[in-house]
């Protein structure tokens, strides 16, 4: 079934408006709303974890090994930020 011109035009706006929105384009210019590519997600999906469930009074070690975990995950993620081109992610 043939489209009009009004479709086509229509079609391709509905698409543009969806390109804007994943590359940031369109929408509150404070908020990123670029999108983040699978690839980009695998460093933290393939993450393991140093630290593990305790049952008593943390050791050094334990502490030692959650510092390293949480240091790996916050370089993960600063990774995804500058891949989007955002600012750095602060330290809290």
């Amino acid at each position: 079934m043939p489209r009009d011109a009004n479709d086509n035009a229509a079609a391709f706006e509905r698409i543009r408006e969806k390109v804007e929105k994943l590359t940031g384009e369109r929408g509150d210019a404070s908020k990123s709303l670029a999108a983040v590519r699978r690839g980009e997600l695998r460093t933290l999906a393939s993450l393991s974890l140093k630290s593990s469930q305790i049952t008593s009074t943390p050791t050094q070690a334990d502490y030692n090994a959650l510092q390293a975990d949480v240091a790996t995950i916050f370089n993960a993620l600063s990774r995804i930020s500058n891949a989007l081109g955002n600012a750095k992610i602060p330290r809290v």
